[in-house]
């Protein structure tokens, strides 16, 4: 493991030794000439036990130095290496030989925003890997930057779908203005669904709303009352056949209870 993190990270052995409180063979590592160790490995792990490190992180100061680390943990016998974009850094994740976690990454400084300005569409990664099945190849008039609403949209479509929506399928959809629940109401209108009440709480956006096709979709903001009484009135006594709730996580538990009672 030392020659590991040698070729790797360039970390010397400053001493090695015997543990005074535990009777293992240790052996300390730097990567700074002005700190006695930044690393210690240590023997008595049996072969077949699992590893107990959770994470041990090397900063790198820019996206070449962590390609370049990448590579050579890689070449060295790093397995599992995965990248990942935490929004104030990028890393880099892979077992060491001895299947401990490791972490290299490169944290967002001052000069952040021009980097962001470089990648404006996020995802920062070269290759991905997908099943084949939930792939599909864009058509010329769409582009990667509209494509990228399809996301919601399909999560919308999916519900609509497993709800069984269509012809004579009452639909309920709560947060049908925002970023989920509009496509979700497209869908329910693609999908041929003849009655969809959309509730919301801003009221000019639930007007425009109701304006894409007014004689399928029905309003009712939260700011007026109950969605219950509302809901089975619309439906005269019967009540809705599907519901959609597409409040995301900043909604509030109390309006998640008035749309349900």
């Amino acid at each position: 493991m030392e020659r590991f993190y040698s070729d790797v990270f360039g970390l010397v052995v400053t001493d090695r030794g015997v543990g005074a409180v535990f009777r293992n063979d240790v052996g300390f590592m730097t990567g700074s000439a002005d700190q006695h160790h930044q690393l210690v490995l240590a023997s008595g792990r049996q072969p077949d036990a699992p590893s107990t490190v959770m994470q041990i992180s090397f900063k790198v100061s820019d996206l070449a130095d962590l390609r370049d680390l990448r590579d050579k943990a890689l070449a060295a016998g790093a397995s599992d290496a995965i990248g990942l974009n935490h929004g104030n850094a990028w890393s880099v994740y892979f077992n060491d030989p001895e299947g401990n976690r490791i972490e290299i990454y490169l944290g967002f400084s001052e000069q952040a925003k021009e980097t962001f300005d470089r990648y404006p569409f996020g995802g920062l990664c070269e290759y991905m890997v997908a099943p084949a099945n939930g792939c599909v190849k864009l058509p010329d008039n769409v582009t990667c930057q509209q494509a990228t609403r399809l996301g919601y949209t399909g999560t919308g479509y999916s519900a609509l779908r497993k709800g069984g929506a269509g012809p004579d399928v009452v639909t309920l959809i709560n947060g049908a203005t925002g970023t989920l629940g509009l496509p979700t109401v497209l869908c329910a209108l693609a999908l041929g669904t003849t009655k969809i009440l959309a509730v919301a709480r801003n009221k000019a956006l639930l007007e425009e709303l109701r304006q894409l096709a007014p004689g399928r979709i029905f309003t009712h903001s939260t700011d007026d009352g109950p969605v219950r009484p509302w809901a089975i009135d619309q439906t005269e006594g019967d009540g809705v056949d599907l519901a959609v709730d597409c409040v995301g996580p900043g909604g509030t538990a109390a309006r998640r209870h008035r749309c349900s009672t």
